[in-house]
């Protein structure tokens, strides 16, 4: 079987299918500025400023965007800041910070402050904040989090090891035939003391779907549901 584009002998099809895409996917204050422009070439700048509620000066500014750049110009811009402020904290107050956090295990920032205060002042170094020390421990790489040891029944230290949780479907598998891998879940509809339960199931690799109304979700219904699920593959 032949396939093609649809825009195939039609010259500047793509053409104008991007421009019509460009247009219906712009933002309304774009679209309102370029309503502002057009106003202006017909009513003037005078009448445009009252109009739109903008100073000619603004007008003007639009103006040689569009020129420049095009009606995308007209989208506003990210007003963010292009060199951003960044903490700069004393390595020795941060040091002070992370041993309170380990001596006293996970101690929180109005603790932290209480008692850094003081060996600030000591020291003449600028005390962070209380919520600029949460943000200096969220920034962490380890959130300066210390797990404390646990002892077993004889006081010795016991060793926890942390459970692996292992997905139900490797991130790499794809099945390669209908029937291989199936998706099933259950819908509960409720409609005031009546309930009523929609079994769902879905083939991952032909997208084949079924669905079932069941007045309960027990065992019974389930594996009759899977049973006649099983038989369409």
């Amino acid at each position: 079987m032949l396939m093609q584009h649809i825009g195939v002998g039609y010259f500047g099809y793509y053409r104008a299918t991007a421009y019509a895409m460009k247009h219906s996917l712009m933002p309304e204050i774009a679209k309102l500025r370029m309503k502002a422009l057009n106003f202006w070439d017909k009513h003037g700048i005078r009448a445009a400023a009252d109009a739109f509620d903008v100073s000619t000066r603004t007008l003007y500014w639009w103006r040689r965007l569009l020129r420049t750049g095009g009606p995308e110009a007209l989208i506003p811009r990210s007003k963010a800041p292009l060199v951003r402020r960044s903490r700069h904290w004393h390595p020795d107050v941060l040091k002070e910070i992370r041993r309170l956090r380990t001596e006293l295990p996970n101690l929180g920032k109005e603790q932290i402050f209480v008692r850094l205060k003081p060996w600030c002042e000591a020291r003449h170094f600028t005390c962070p904040s209380t919520s600029t020390i949460g943000r200096i421990i969220a920034g962490a790489h380890d959130k300066m989090r210390m797990i404390p040891v646990r002892l077993s029944a004889r006081g010795k230290a016991r060793l926890i090891k942390k459970r692996s949780v292992k997905p139900r479907r490797p991130k790499q598998y794809r099945p390669v035939k209908t029937g291989e891998l199936i998706g099933m879940d259950a819908i509960e509809l409720r409609m005031g003391d009546l309930r009523r339960y929609i079994i769902t199931m879905i083939d991952e690799h032909s997208d084949y779907a079924l669905a079932l109304a069941v007045p309960s979700l027990n065992s019974d219904i389930t594996s009759h549901f899977f049973s006649k699920a099983t038989k369409l593959f």
